[in-house]
């Protein structure tokens, strides 16, 4: 069922509903199945600098699951000390 298909029945069930509000609340189910799913899952990198404590995220990020630095996965940071399980 293509997005357009889509649409019309759910225009036929609820006349009042237009293209835009259908839309909005589409992105919204899309989003939620994405982030229970794990469907659009990737991963990046990125260079760190020294004494820098955040970093920008692009905005397509819904939520981090794991940060690795150095082929070891980050599992607590606290006041300047890392805890690390090692990944290798």
């Amino acid at each position: 069922m293509t997005v357009e298909e889509l649409y019309n029945y759910m225009k036929a069930k609820h006349p009042s509903l237009n293209h835009t509000a259908f839309l909005v609340m589409l992105n919204d189910v899309l989003r939620d199945i994405s982030k229970e799913t794990f469907i659009y899952s990737y991963s990046m990198t990125t260079s760190t600098v020294v004494g820098q404590r955040e970093y920008e995220l692009p905005l397509n990020v819904l939520q981090v699951y794991r940060v690795d630095y150095d082929g070891k996965e980050i599992t607590e940071i606290s006041e300047g000390q890392v805890t690390y399980t090692d990944i290798s």
